[in-house]
């Protein structure tokens, strides 16, 4: 069953990131800006992880032999990565 108050946690964590990432301390010598941006490095990250763990679903492993639950997941995640790294990298850098 899909926990509402787990996607609005991590609905706000998505805003912090882009906050955070954004141009909010572009100029170091804005203070406030920068003591908002580190406050929020502090537990975004985090955040998703325990998110991630409490949304983990322990059946999947039992029913999957894990080697084979391990390919599926790096296929499916690792791919992606790895065809947009090397996209990125030809674009920015040639």
């Amino acid at each position: 069953m899909r926990e509402f108050w787990i996607d609005r946690w991590k609905g706000l964590l998505i805003l912090l990131v882009v906050l955070g990432h954004g141009n909010l301390a572009q100029d170091e010598t804005s203070t406030l800006l920068l003591s908002i941006r580190n406050f929020i490095y502090l537990f975004h990250m985090p955040a998703f992880f325990i998110l991630a763990g409490l949304c983990f679903n322990t059946t999947t492993i039992h029913n999957e032999h894990f080697r084979n639950l391990i390919v599926k997941r790096s296929k499916r995640l690792l791919l992606p990565y790895l065809v947009f790294g090397v996209f990125s990298w030809v674009v920015y850098d040639v």
